[in-house]
């Protein structure tokens, strides 16, 4: 069975993704928001095996509940024009980091998204 049948069959839901641009400043040098996105993707949501989440903490950078989503869509970590997509599981928002892929395998296309939950202070 290729992954994308094993996303279509074992998917753990449809989930929101939040798309943001990031903003830009007007004629008086005033930053002005980008405007939010939001759109649904089928994923297979898994958490990282231990090795895996000891190989992804950086100095300072200490990752707590993280999932990796196994998907058809191209999401994407934050870059110089977009701040990173957010998906929402649980209710609870999580930044993607790390994007691995694109497979193409018999002619379909799949991602393997990585994802931190975000705190709110």
């Amino acid at each position: 069975m290729a992954l994308v049948d094993t996303i279509a069959r074992f998917k753990t839901g449809t989930y929101v993704v939040t798309r943001t641009p990031l903003g830009t400043y007007d004629s008086h040098g005033r930053l002005v928001a980008g405007s939010p996105s939001t759109f649904p993707i089928d994923a297979l949501l898994v958490p990282p095996e231990p090795a895996q989440e000891l190989e992804i903490r950086g100095e300072g950078f200490n990752v707590k509940d993280v999932r990796i989503a196994y998907t058809t869509t191209q999401l994407f970590p934050g870059s110089p024009t977009n701040a990173p997509d957010q998906i929402s599981i649980d209710g609870d928002q999580h930044a993607v980091f790390r994007v691995v892929g694109p497979w193409i395998k018999g002619g379909n296309t799949f991602y393997e998204a990585w994802a931190a939950r975000q705190r709110v202070p």
